[in-house]
């Protein structure tokens, strides 16, 4: 069950968007859904804020909450679970093409025995026919 509100304050050129996610799934799915302490559903949060800067460049964050079901298991926290971050700049010169420069902060992704952080740098173009 999701649901979700968005918000465009038009004046200020906001546009301020909050979901509220009812899930069993381990990073995503990838590895599965629940555990052997947690059978029920949990609420996630995810927010995002983007700020219309002007006609052809935003800026903006988003955030969600993940569920922790696997941890600790027999990897100790091995299969730790954190929360998704990243920061962004789109730039859209006409209306087919934009280039959304990120900064992502995807926390631990089932790290095993050493523990590792998932952050990097994105960038994607997009062209529209």
């Amino acid at each position: 069950l999701t649901v979700s509100a968005t918000k465009l304050f038009l004046a200020q050129g906001v546009l301020a968007n909050a979901t509220l996610r009812l899930t069993r799934a381990n990073q995503n799915g990838l590895l599965g859904f629940g555990s052997a302490t947690q059978r029920r559903h949990q609420p996630m949060a995810e927010l995002s804020l983007a700020w219309l800067a002007s006609r052809h460049w935003a800026i903006g964050a988003e955030w969600r909450m993940k569920p922790d079901n696997l941890n600790p298991s027999a990897l100790g926290a091995g299969l730790k679970e954190g929360d998704w971050a990243d920061l962004f700049v789109v730039w859209a010169p006409n209306k087919t093409v934009s280039f959304t420069l990120a900064h992502v902060a995807l926390g631990p992704i089932v790290p095993a025995v050493v523990p590792r952080h998932q952050r990097a740098t994105y960038l994607s173009t997009q062209v529209a026919f």
